[in-house]
Order: structure tokens, then C-alpha cells, then sequence
């Protein structure tokens, strides 16, 4: 479970679809619109209405196929859309959690934000009180293991769970991200492939064309925060990459990949003071071997999917390298 900030922190910057990207898309299966943006006040980012439903989409997720077959490419697993938002969710933000733990990868909803100037504590769990106490120093939790909700750990117990403890202004963006194409996937009403598509249009390329820039502008720590949230949301599932049809553009798909090995590869050459990697609160060593394990399994499943489902898919007329890999990590 990730445990988002509070919602007063500054949002993500905005993600433009580019015009190439966009005239791409359009040939697909319709996706969701954008809502136009908040008020300036609010720290969520967009969230969009759910799409309706192309008709007669096969199971599979292809408009083209037949009902009882499917002659495309990759094998797929795709996560199931839901009908909407649970009614219930539970203290972690999770939908189908047990209400005192949670194991699951990827971002908790948010919940709201304390009335400024009330002075009066927040009564959510003791994990909302410690994030917000972890906020006013700066920093922000992410837990990558089972905890408990109703029973509050020590500050001990606390730093021998699996976690992140990083700047607020990194943790903050980045479980905003991953929880708003967590959100997409909930709320999408069309078929996987489309919905794997606009993963990749509206989020994923925009955001590492984003991080790229904060980087090139010396902006690290902006740059840090958008790599996390793709991280965040990639490691929890791999239906962005399994189901989607942006591999039919051989040159963009794979050098997606090359480009998120290089941004990773300039990231960890920082120092742990430009990253944040060593708060006074958190484990003794900081969190950088932690981040870099995260990431070594993440390269090693994508490799796993890429070549068990590309290696042998890719386009006749595509150009650019024969097989796509993943090399953050040696």
C-alpha cells in the first residue's frame, strides 16, 4: 500500500498529449476524456469520467477479432474494469482489503485533508496521523508490505517494515500519479486494449517526456517523483504492457524503454542529498539499495514480458532494435 500526502501539497504538472500522440489514439477505441483542471486550491489531479463502452468488444479486448478467437499478437492479462467505485472502501483505500491490512502495490486512495488552521487532529487510523506528522517534517511513507491499520507499530517496528521513506515532495506527486492510473484502470468502461492504450497516450509517455524535461532543467527531485509514480504503478501490474497496442509502432515502443533505462540511469548517479535517499527519520543507510531493488525487480518482470510476448511479435516493417529490454540495473 502506498499512503498518499496530504492534499494540500502542489500537484503534478500537467501532462499535454502530444499532436502525434493524439493522432495515434484516435484511430483506437475512444478513451476517456480530461474534465477541464481544478481550481487552483485543490492538490488532485484530473480525474477523468469513465468512457463509454465501444460496441460489441470482444472478450479479448480487440474490436477487429472475432468473438471466440483472437489473432493478435502478445498473449494478454488483462486486469478486470470495474463497474465503478466500491461503495465500501476500507482504512487502507483499498477495495477488497481486509479492514486491518493491506498487501497490495500500488497507490491508497486519498482521503481528505484536516481543515487548515482547525486545530484539531485528524481521527482516521494511526497510519493517517503518522503521515500527516511525517508531512509536517517533510517527509512522506510508503509502505511495500502488510501493516496493520488498527493497531499503531512503534517508530522500531515501523522502520523494520518494508517501506520508502522519502521527501514529501517526492512521495506526495508520485502516489498522486500511480493512484490516478490506478483510477483509469478502475473506471474504464471500454476493453483492455483501449484502456492500455490511453495508459500509455494520456499517462506514461507524457509523463517520462515530463521527467526527461525536469531533469535537463536540473529540477531533480520533480523528475524523481514522476519516475517513482510510473514505478509504483508498473510493478503492481503489467497489463500496461501486456495488453495495448503502442508496440505497433516498433520505433515509439521501444524507445520508450531505452528512454526510461537512461532517465533511471541519471537518477541514481545523484547523490542521496539531491534525492532525498537519507532522512534523519528514517532507516540507518537510507533508502537507496531499497530503491534500487524495487527497480531491479520491476526491470526483471518487464524483461520476462517482453521477451516471452514481443520478442518474436514485432512488426515486419518496424525499425529500430530486434529486442526491447529493460537495463537500469546490471
Amino acid at each position: 500500500a502506498v499512503l498518499a500526502h496530504d492534499s494540500r501539497l502542489s500537484p503534478l504538472p500537467h501532462c499535454r498529449l502530444r499532436r502525434s500522440c493524439a493522432s495515434r489514439l484516435a484511430a483506437m477505441a475512444p478513451r476517456a476524456k480530461k474534465r477541464p483542471a481544478a481550481a487552483a486550491a485543490s492538490a488532485a489531479l484530473r480525474k477523468r469520467p469513465a468512457a463509454a463502452a465501444p460496441p460489441d468488444v470482444p472478450a479479448c479486448g480487440h474490436r477487429d477479432c472475432h468473438a471466440d478467437a483472437c489473432s493478435h499478437g502478445p498473449a494478454r492479462k488483462r486486469p478486470a474494469a470495474a463497474a465503478g467505485l466500491p461503495q465500501e472502501v476500507p482504512a487502507c483505500g483499498h477495495a477488497g482489503c481486509p479492514s486491518e491490512a493491506c498487501s497490495h502495490g500500488h497507490a491508497a486512495r486519498k482521503r481528505p485533508a484536516a481543515a487548515a488552521g482547525s486545530g484539531e487532529p485528524f481521527s482516521g487510523n494511526w497510519l493517517d496521523r503518522l503521515q500527516d506528522s511525517l508531512n509536517h517534517q517533510g517527509l512522506g511513507l510508503i509502505t511495500l508490505e502488510r501493516m496493520p491499520v488498527r493497531k499503531a507499530l512503534s517508530d522500531q517496528a515501523l522502520l523494520e517494515k518494508d517501506h520508502l521513506m522519502l521527501p514529501v515532495e517526492v512521495v506526495g506527486p508520485a502516489c498522486e500519479l500511480a493512484d490516478d492510473m490506478q483510477m483509469l484502470c478502475g473506471e474504464w468502461k471500454g476493453g483492455g486494449t483501449s484502456m492500455g492504450n490511453a495508459l500509455w497516450f494520456d499517462f506514461i509517455l507524457n509523463v517520462l517526456k515530463d521527467a526527461e524535461g525536469e531533469l535537463r532543467r536540473h529540477n531533480s527531485r520533480v523528475a524523481f517523483s514522476l519516475a517513482l509514480g510510473l514505478l509504483l504503478f508498473m510493478r503492481a501490474e503489467d497489463g500496461w504492457l501486456l495488453d495495448q497496442e503502442v508496440y505497433m509502432d516498433w520505433k515509439l515502443f521501444s524507445g520508450f524503454f531505452r528512454r526510461i533505462t537512461a532517465l533511471w540511469k541519471s537518477l541514481l548517479a545523484l547523490s542521496d542529498a539531491k534525492l532525498g535517499f537519507a532522512p534523519r527519520r528514517g532507516r540507518i543507510g537510507g533508502y537507496r539499495e531499497r530503491l534500487r531493488s524495487l527497480l531491479e525487480e520491476w526491470q526483471h518482470e518487464t524483461n520476462e514480458v517482453l521477451e516471452e510476448s514481443f520478442d518474436f511479435h514485432r512488426p515486419a516493417s518496424a525499425t529500430g532494435p530486434a529486442q526491447v529490454r529493460v537495463r537500469i540495473c546490471a
